[in-house]
C-alpha cells in the first residue's frame, strides 16, 4: 500500500466516523428536541385547563353571590343567609315575613347549594344533603 493509498484511507476514515458522530449527535438533539416541545405542548394544555378551571371557578363564586337577587330564586333574598363552606346558604323561609309582620310561623329551613354548568356535590356535600333528607337534624342551645 502506498503512503497516497494509506493518507486516503485514514481521510475516508476520519469521514466516516465524523458522519457516525454528527448522525447520533443530530439523533440525540432530535430526540432532545422531541422532549422540549412536548413539555412546552404539556404546559400550554395545563394552562389551558387551569385557565378553563378557573373561569368555572370564578363563575361558580359569582353565581353563589348573586344568586338571591336572580330571577330564578324561589325564595326570599332576605331568608337566605350565605355560609359558602359546606353549604352556600342557609335559608329560614318566612324569617323575614316573621319579623316584618310579627307572623308566627316559620314555612321551612333549608341548606342551599348553587353548582353551575356541570359541577356535582362533593362527597360531604351529599352526606349532608342525605342527613338533612334523612331528618337527621336538630336544635341546640348552647348558654356560656
Amino acid at each position: 500500500m502506498t503512503d497516497l493509498q494509506i493518507i486516503g484511507a485514514v481521510i475516508l476514515g476520519v469521514v466516516i466516523a465524523y458522519t457516525a458522530f454528527l448522525t447520533y449527535v443530530l439523533r440525540e438533539e432530535k430526540k432532545r428536541y422531541a422532549i422540549l416541545l412536548q413539555e412546552k405542548q404539556d404546559i400550554l394544555e395545563s394552562k389551558t385547563r387551569s385557565s378553563a378551571a378557573q373561569r368555572a371557578t370564578i363563575k361558580g363564586q359569582l353565581a353563589e353571590q348573586f344568586f338571591p337577587l336572580m330571577p330564578i330564586n324561589t325564595h326570599e333574598p332576605s331568608d337566605m343567609r350565605f355560609i359558602g363552606d359546606f353549604c352556600d346558604f342557609l335559608c329560614v323561609d318566612g324569617y323575614t315575613k316573621c319579623k316584618d309582620t310579627g307572623d308566627d310561623y316559620i314555612d321551612s329551613i333549608v341548606f342551599v347549594e348553587i353548582k353551575t354548568g356541570k359541577a356535582q356535590l362533593s362527597r360531604h356535600q351529599k352526606l349532608i344533603r342525605d342527613a338533612v333528607e334523612a331528618g337527621r337534624v336538630r336544635w341546640e342551645t348552647i348558654r356560656v
